[in-house]
Parts: C-alpha cells; sequence; structure tokens
C-alpha cells in the first residue's frame, strides 16, 4: 500500500499539482540548505555584534574606572595629572575647588557608570530589568555629550576662556575621551537590546 513506488508517484503528483505547502523531497532540501547558509550568517553576524558590544563594554568600564580611582587619588592628596585637570579663570586662578567630599562623590559616579556599563552584558541577570539599564546607559551618553558641549564659559567645545593650561588639555584629550565615551555608551543599548 505504501510502498516505495506509490509514494514515488505521490510525488511526482503533487510536484506537478504544485500544491503549496505540502512536503517535496527536492525543494526540501534545497530549502533547508538556503536556512543553514543564511543561519550561519545570521550567526556570524550576531556574533560579531556581541563581540564589538563586550569590546565596547570593556573599553568604557576600564575609563570609568580608572578615571574613578584617579578621583579617589586625587581626594587623598595625589597630584599626578591634577595640574590641568580643574578649569581656569582668565586671571589665572581655577574656577572649581572641589573638596574631598566632592571628589569622592565624582568617584563614587564613575565607578557607579562603570557598573551600569557592564551590566549591560546581562551579567546581573534579571536583578535590575535590562530597560532600565538601557536608560541608564543613554543617560550615560547624554551626560557625557553636554560635558563635551560645554558650559560656554570653561569648558567643552563651546568655551570661551581658551588660553589657560586647562583649556588646550580639555581641546586635547577631555571633549574627544567625553565624545567617544558618549559614542561608546549610545552604541552599547542598541547593540544588546535583543538581551
Amino acid at each position: 500500500m505504501n510502498s516505495p513506488q506509490d509514494i514515488k508517484q505521490a510525488s511526482n503528483f503533487l510536484l506537478k499539482m504544485r500544491i503549496p505547502g505540502i512536503w517535496n523531497e527536492r525543494k526540501y532540501f534545497s530549502v533547508r540548505n538556503s536556512v543553514k547558509t543564511e543561519s550561519i550568517a545570521i550567526l556570524r553576524a550576531f556574533l560579531a555584534i556581541t563581540m564589538m558590544m563586550f569590546f565596547l563594554v570593556a573599553i568604557n568600564a576600564l575609563i570609568f574606572l580608572f578615571l574613578s580611582c584617579l578621583h579617589i587619588y586625587w581626594a587623598f592628596g595625589g597630584s599626578w595629572a591634577l595640574e590641568n585637570a580643574l578649569p581656569v579663570c582668565s586671571s589665572g586662578e581655577k574656577a572649581l575647588q572641589p573638596g574631598k567630599a566632592g571628589t569622592l562623590i565624582v568617584a563614587l559616579g564613575l565607578a557607579i557608570f562603570a557598573f551600569i556599563t557592564v551590566a549591560n552584558t546581562g551579567l546581573i541577570g534579571s536583578f535590575i530589568p535590562m530597560n532600565y539599564i538601557h536608560v541608564a546607559t543613554y543617560f550615560i551618553a547624554g551626560i557625557f555629550s553636554l560635558r563635551a558641549i560645554g558650559d560656554f564659559k570653561y569648558i567643552g567645545m563651546m568655551k570661551s576662556v581658551k588660553g589657560t593650561g586647562f583649556a588646550k588639555e580639555d581641546t586635547r584629550t577631555y571633549i574627544p575621551l567625553c565624545l567617544l565615551i558618549s559614542l561608546f555608551s549610545l552604541s552599547i543599548p542598541l547593540m544588546s537590546c535583543g538581551q
């Protein structure tokens, strides 16, 4: 009743009728091979995006941790790289005089930014919903974008006081660093939206 001859005749009949949705051996194997090829391409793209996201997370987290440690070092009396770290008025005096507590608060904030950045990888599980992590990461990007734009007086691209040592260091180092952090912080949630 279901001999190979009967199956072959039924298969040929279905091929002649071209009934959609009915299994057909030739079509099945060609579709399966193209799906396999497409699946491999999708998997490769997914792995590339995931590796890029982990790379961006690692860079941002390391930058935040380094800056946090540097602020802790400054809070306890360190002076390395402090000379051009604070904005200076045209008269040469410091525009800001942060105390120990203020410097430690900045260090804590940078450490929290590192935690939020790493949380985009899903390492914290379901402790904090991922959409909150993404919003916080966009918030970080906004903070550093605003820092790069500046206050229209001492810091950022729109500063009016430009001849000081801080202003030169700001243009050479701090603005590009803020733009890089902002760009990476915008990219990380976009790359991890599938999580």
